[in-house]
């Protein structure tokens, strides 16, 4: 039997392989097809972040930076040339500055307009003395003999008539100020005996109100101020003589005024200005012969007073 059975086994084997296998594929379930689970969405990868590199030097004269904003402000350019002009550091006006520091520093002042004067005619006054002189007048014998003639020919009351000035000082942070002064006025024109005037040199020292305001947001500047000059009036006459001669007064003469200039420039030079002033000369000799120092010594002065009134064109210079 065993012998039987490997042959038979053998012979179902060869016959197996040697058939077709009909291979049936599966049928379709009836169940719907879950629809597929979304791929998972790749990770970002982690930006990296630059080292901060500095922006390139401006290379045109052009070339503008922002400023940085502050609170939302919008940013401002300023100029960054390589020339070193930097509009951040030009001056910034202030809306409250007092407009009186500029007429601080060295300032330059030129007037014009006219002066009176208010003198004595025939005042009484001493005889005329001189070294090494041959006719001397008998004042007193001429005053008494003829007293309309000696009225014109011994008088203070001349020099009216157009006036110029010149000023040169210096403002000192606003609130005081020194001058060197000249001033002359007086008639040049017409006869001999009209031509007259009145000179005089010195110094005055001046008092601002207005840079004691707590803010002076005008261009106005105030001057009051006094001193004193040397003063010689001078005139022509030919009451004494024939011939038109020239006689003249001298003395010290006090004054006291008062100048108001308005800047029409923030921050200019020019201003335009108006100066009022008294002058109180006070004659102490007269000159009946200048050359040959005939004169009349008084022994208490002939006071008189002379108003003038100027327009001023005035020049500040606040940096020096």
């Amino acid at each position: 039997m065993i012998g039987l059975r490997t042959p038979l086994v053998a012979v179902l084997v060869t016959l197996g392989l040697a058939l077709p296998v009909t291979v049936h594929a599966a049928k379709p379930s009836k169940k719907k097809a879950e629809p597929a689970a979304p791929a998972p969405e790749p990770a970002r990868p982690t930006p990296v972040t630059a080292p901060a590199v500095a922006p390139a030097p401006a290379t045109g004269p052009a070339a503008t930076t922002p400023l940085p904003a502050e609170d939302g402000a919008p940013q401002e350019e300023y100029n960054a040339s390589p020339f070193g002009t930097d509009s951040r550091t030009a001056p910034i006006v202030d809306q409250d500055e007092d407009e009186t520091a500029n007429f601080q520093g060295l300032f330059v002042k030129l007037g014009l307009g006219y002066g009176s004067v208010s003198g004595t005619d025939g005042p009484t006054i001493p005889e005329v003395t001189c070294t090494n002189c041959s006719s001397i007048p008998g004042l007193a014998i001429f005053r008494a003999s003829a007293p309309d003639r000696y009225a014109q020919a011994v008088t203070t009351n001349k020099g009216s008539g157009m006036a110029a000035g010149l000023e040169i000082g210096y403002n000192i942070l606003g609130y005081g100020s020194i001058a060197a002064d000249l001033a002359w006025q007086g008639s040049p024109f017409g006869s001999s005996t009209d031509n007259a005037g009145v000179g005089l040199g010195g110094g005055t020292i001046g008092f601002h109100p207005l840079r004691f305001v707590k803010k002076g947001k005008f261009p106005l500047d105030v001057r009051l101020y006094g001193g004193f000059t040397y003063g010689i009036s001078y005139y022509y006459e030919n009451a004494m003589q024939v011939d038109a001669k020239g006689k003249a007064w001298t003395g010290t003469a006090p004054l006291y005024g008062l100048t108001a200039e308005y800047m029409f420039k923030r921050r200019g030079i020019f201003a335009l200005g108006f100066d009022v002033r008294n002058v109180m000369p006070g004659y102490t000799k007269w000159y009946y012969n200048y050359d040959n120092d005939q004169t009349s010594k008084l022994d208490s002065p002939q006071n008189t007073s002379n108003w003038v009134f100027k327009l001023m064109l005035c020049w500040h210079f606040s940096g020096v």
